[in-house]
């Protein structure tokens, strides 16, 4: 009995299942793979798919020391994506630095090529220029394969961190925002409480609680208070670098030397003191007030981190510009420096403890012990002045701040003017004009100037000033002007009066100066006084920038 069913028919695809069809394709990339590699036993075919698919941008440059230039010689197809050109372009340039942007942070070139020809890995970041307008951030390795002569031959890693660099950038932003709402709380806390002193007291004796040697116990704690709003409120512009430093060239060892009893007497007897101080010390540019202010709040810190005794060593030194290269923040350099370390041997921090250290009113101390302005204050000058200052330290290992400074190759600052505490005699019958735009503020030294014999005009609008000071027929002996002014600033008054009075004096009076107006005072010899001021200070310094340039005697 034959079947009357279909002859089966030539096998083909549409007989297999799906499931089946699926496994022999797999079958075939697998074979494909492995015939694949195979080929990658050739180390050029290896070299090839590794350039081809990697995600970095990969590159072979010459670093020509002499021309500061980097001529590529080789790269591949994701080097060029990244830079935004085209492979023309990159490879018939004299140099990749046509293509780049500065970017913070970044490393010298010398620094680069000196770490290579050590046979060191270099590492940073680095910003394309380019033609789309498209930010690209990388972060770069490079390692030197061939010297010729000055020359290098480098191989560099280039990887895309752009969006990681928006995202930090973002982040220190929120670290901003939170940072500010810390000071503006530790700042209304502290501060009212110094109105509160202030405020009470004044009740007190407008009410008549007070005898008279009671007024005068109240009227002390009122300026007590006043000093420490003083001290608070100058903290706060050393730390946000808009304080006025009377920067001068100063020898850092000259400057710890006459501190150094002083110190002693701080720490007491269970903790030593020693200093080594550097020999032929390169000179710095910084406010010497200010740095001896620093030194003595560090070390104030480092006695409070011995509470059972130790030793504090202070030391200075030429920081040579390999000694740089190991240093944290080795791309914050760019010119020789002067180093000063203060190492405690103390309790130390953790590293949670460490990264915070320089935040403002962030403490370590117990409550009413300290405001937590003393680091981010030195943090502020050491940045103004352009420096920086790191911090190292490991719990019961102790704590090192080392302070770096741009080494000046101006000679020590030889002018010393007399110092204003010196003056004893702050009467005179010489004419000063005043520019003040608050009311109270020009009336105090109205006051205060008639009272010790001068002559006193101005007005609270600095236009008005200016025609008095243009149209009065006597002689001005010294402008007093206030710098930040609606209309017309201190400065630019100045300058207009100096154009008509050539021999006039003048004195600057302000809390504060915006970078512009602050660096125009600095670069010049001007006489500056800081509010708040007591009416002694303003005497004694309108006397002193009166008497300067007069013969002794």
């Amino acid at each position: 009995m034959s079947s009357d069913g279909p002859a089966p028919s030539e096998p083909n695809d549409k007989m297999y299942p799906p499931t089946t069809l699926e496994s022999i394709h797999k079958l075939d990339e697998m074979t494909d793979l492995i015939k694949d590699f195979e080929l990658l036993t050739d180390p050029a075919t290896l070299i090839n798919v590794i350039t081809k698919y990697t995600t970095d941008g990969i590159n072979i440059v010459r670093m020509e020391n002499k021309k500061r230039g980097r001529k590529l010689l080789y790269c591949n197809d994701r080097f060029v994506e990244m830079s935004g050109r085209t492979r023309e372009e990159l490879m018939s340039a004299r140099s990749l630095n046509n293509f780049t942007l500065p970017f913070a942070g970044q490393v010298a070139f010398g620094y680069i090529h000196d770490e290579l020809t050590r046979g060191l890995i270099s590492r940073g970041y680095g910003r394309w220029a380019r033609p789309d307008g498209k930010e690209n951030v990388h972060e770069y390795t490079a390692s030197c394969i061939g010297i010729d002569g000055d020359n290098l031959l480098v191989i560099g890693i280039d990887r895309d961190v752009t969006n990681r660099h928006k995202l930090e950038d973002q982040l220190r932003q929120a670290s901003k925002m939170e940072a500010i709402g810390k000071l503006a709380g530790g700042i209304s806390h502290d501060f009212n409480n110094q109105l509160t002193v202030i405020k009470g007291y004044c009740d007190m004796i407008q009410q008549g609680q007070t005898d008279e040697q009671g007024t005068a116990e109240a009227l002390t704690q009122i300026r007590e208070a006043t000093e420490r709003a003083t001290g608070l409120t100058n903290q706060l512009l050393t730390f946000s670098r808009r304080q006025l430093l009377d920067n001068r060239v100063i020898n850092l060892n000259h400057v710890i030397e006459k501190i150094t009893n002083p110190l002693k007497r701080m720490l007491g007897e269970t903790i030593e003191l020693e200093f080594i101080p550097a020999k032929d010390l390169f000179n710095v540019v910084i406010d010497q007030a200010r740095i001896t202010e620093t030194i003595m709040n560090m070390v104030v810190n480092a006695r409070d981190a011995m509470p059972g005794g130790g030793k504090l060593t202070i030391s200075t030194e030429n920081a040579k510009m390999d000694e740089l290269f190991l240093t944290p923040k080795k791309d914050l350099f760019s010119e020789p420096q002067v180093m000063l370390s203060i190492t405690d041997t103390g309790i130390g921090m953790d590293p949670n403890t460490v990264q915070y250290i320089f935040e403002p009113f962030f403490t370590t101390k117990d409550v009413g012990q300290g405001t937590g302005l003393g680091l981010s204050m030195a943090y502020g000058l050491i940045q103004q002045s352009g420096g920086q200052i790191l911090v190292e330290s490991k719990l019961g290992e102790g704590t090192t701040f080392r302070i770096y400074l741009p080494r000046t190759y101006e000679p020590l600052d030889k002018f010393a003017e007399t110092a204003a505490e010196q003056i004893t005699d702050l009467a005179g019958t010489e004419t000063i004009l005043i520019a003040e735009d608050e009311q109270a503020v020009l009336h105090l030294m109205f006051h205060n100037l008639r009272n010790h014999g001068y002559s006193a005009m101005g007005s609270v609008n600095p236009k008005a000033v200016q025609t008095l000071g243009e149209h009065y027929e006597g002689k001005i002996d010294l402008l007093v002007t206030d710098i930040i002014m609606p209309g017309l600033s201190g400065t630019e008054l100045a300058q207009k009066l100096l154009a008509k009075r050539p021999d006039m004096k003048v004195l600057f009076v302000t809390g504060y100066a915006p970078s512009e107006i602050r660096d125009e005072l600095l670069s010049e010899d001007s006489h500056i006084l800081t509010k708040p001021f007591s009416a002694i200070d303003l005497a004694r310094k309108v006397r002193q920038v009166l008497d300067k340039g007069k013969p002794a005697g």
